[in-house]
């Protein structure tokens, strides 16, 4: 279903069509393995448990992902690979509890204008497994994170190998507060593009 555009229906819509929707996979209870694109994020089921036993995937969210699991810095070993565009507000991260954010080892977050803390508001233990993120095309975004108000945070992404910023035209510090002890410690390749602060 990778490199497929399926029209997904969303459940329970006086809409509805006889097209496939996102909630019938919650009766595929041993499924541990999935890649999908899923072009519009309002069609994703309110309760995202259906993805908890993943142990692999490949989940891009959002229409404006390319079917390549690449973005840099040797992301293609990923097995846990976590695409998010959510350009129309819908709050797909915090309202409806995406845990996938806690195992992805490959996240791209873009447009995503409801969480103002990437580390700490999306994950209290700043991303332990996360190794390449790439954050893009926000116009709200200061920080990337913000350690101020925490008294002792977790280290923030100790095994990221590759960082990307594109197109953040208002950030204006990485870190804003001490950084936490640990945190970046393997990172090898840092790309900023479009910020034009």
């Amino acid at each position: 279903m990778g490199n497929c555009f399926i029209q997904w229906d969303v459940m329970g819509s006086k809409d509805q069509s006889n097209n496939a929707s996102l909630e019938e996979l919650r009766n595929l209870s041993h499924l541990t393995a999935l890649d999908i694109m899923i072009q519009d994020a309002s069609v994703l089921p309110r309760d995202l448990q259906v993805f908890e036993k993943l142990e692999r995937y490949n989940i891009f969210v959002g229409d404006m992902w390319k079917w390549s699991l690449t973005w840099s810095g040797g992301a293609h070993k990923s097995s846990r690979v976590l695409k998010l565009e959510d350009s129309r507000g819908l709050s797909i991260l915090s309202d409806r509890g995406f845990n996938l954010l806690n195992s992805a080892e490959d996240m791209c977050l873009a447009k995503i204008h409801c969480v103002r803390n990437v580390f700490y508001e999306l994950n209290r233990k700043g991303f332990p497994q996360l190794k390449h993120l790439c954050i893009q095309d926000s116009t709200e975004r200061k920080y990337i994170i913000d350690s101020s108000g925490y008294v002792h945070p977790d280290p923030a992404s100790p095994n990221l190998e590759t960082l990307a910023l594109q197109n953040l035209i208002n950030l204006e510090e990485i870190c804003h507060g001490p950084v936490p002890i640990q945190s970046f410690t393997k990172l090898r390749s840092f790309e900023v593009k479009g910020c034009d602060k």
